[in-house]
């Protein structure tokens, strides 16, 4: 199961919202620098062509990874799942 919410950065101050973690489709994926989101469909799921990229939307094409940590997108701060957790939410959500 997925988890979303909304947080305020503790580096900068931003406010931002995150995706991670997997459903009965797929995982979210984040970018190794960047932090952009993108999305993995299951290989066993039979999905298109067009909707297999795990490739976020982001201009340094560094890779990503659904191991990635969600990054604050103001000032590029990593956080942790526990981090996440830890954190005065304005909404937590659960995804599958």
């Amino acid at each position: 199961m997925g988890n979303n919410g909304g947080v305020k950065c503790d580096g900068c101050g931003e406010d931002f919202d995150y995706s991670l973690g997997s459903g009965m489709r797929g995982s979210v994926t984040h970018c190794w620098d960047c932090g952009a989101q993108g999305f993995e469909f299951y290989s066993f799921l039979g999905t298109d062509s067009a909707n297999d990229s795990a490739e976020p939307d982001c201009k340094c094409s560094c890779g990503s990874s659904s191991e990635a940590p969600v990054r604050c997108p103001n000032c590029l701060k990593p956080f942790t799942i526990e981090e996440l957790d830890g954190m005065d939410q304005w909404f937590i959500g659960r995804w599958d």
